[in-house]
């Protein structure tokens, strides 16, 4: 019965609808405008979920204690977070790779594709670091932000015209770049 309720809540584009909107609109444009100048505190904390999810998976199916598990996850959390930093390029692979498999899989719905595309744009990420690190989350950042007017409007990510989706990501993206390129000159 509850789970019906909740289900309407998002079918209706209730306020779960518009909180994870306006939450996607702004953590997409914080990412699309000045994602190379966050670009490491990101890398920390998703290499500090990763590691917690996974940690308290195997800990828990291994050990069975809850509370030891998420001991164990935050610990695995914490040094997976420390070596994202520590060797950048992984880092940078990574995250890079995450947009973009994003990016595929919001316009092309190909889990295949989209894996091909991470692999491929997170090994450029590697030696071309600091531009792919821009395009990617310039345009990572565009894509959510994007699904989030969609969230607003239409009441789901995937909602609304196709084409009018690509035109705000395409824009989102090309004027994230250009501030990102100019802000970020000095920046090594």
């Amino acid at each position: 019965m509850l789970g019906g309720f909740v289900d309407s809540l998002y079918a209706d584009g209730g306020i779960p609808a518009i909180v994870a909107g306006i939450l996607a609109m702004a953590l997409g444009l914080l990412e699309s405008f000045l994602g190379y100048r966050i670009f490491k505190v990101q890398v920390a904390i998703i290499a500090f979920l990763a590691g917690l999810t996974i940690g308290m998976n195997a800990f828990d199916a291994a050990f069975g204690i809850f509370w030891l598990s998420i001991v164990l996850g935050v610990v695995l959390g914490v040094l997976l977070a420390w070596l994202s930093v520590k060797i950048y390029k992984v880092g940078v692979f990574l995250l890079v790779g995450a947009f973009a498999y994003l990016v595929a899989i919001a316009f092309v719905q190909n889990f295949w594709f989209g894996l091909i595309a991470g692999i491929v744009v997170g090994l450029l990420g590697v030696f071309l670091t600091k531009p792919v690190i821009i395009l990617s989350t310039a345009f990572g950042g565009a894509s959510m932000a994007g699904g989030g007017l969609a969230m607003l409007i239409w009441g789901s990510a995937q909602g609304g015209p196709g084409w009018l989706q690509w035109v705000i990501v395409a824009v989102l993206g090309v004027l994230g770049a250009v501030v990102q390129f100019r802000t970020t000159r000095e920046i090594k």
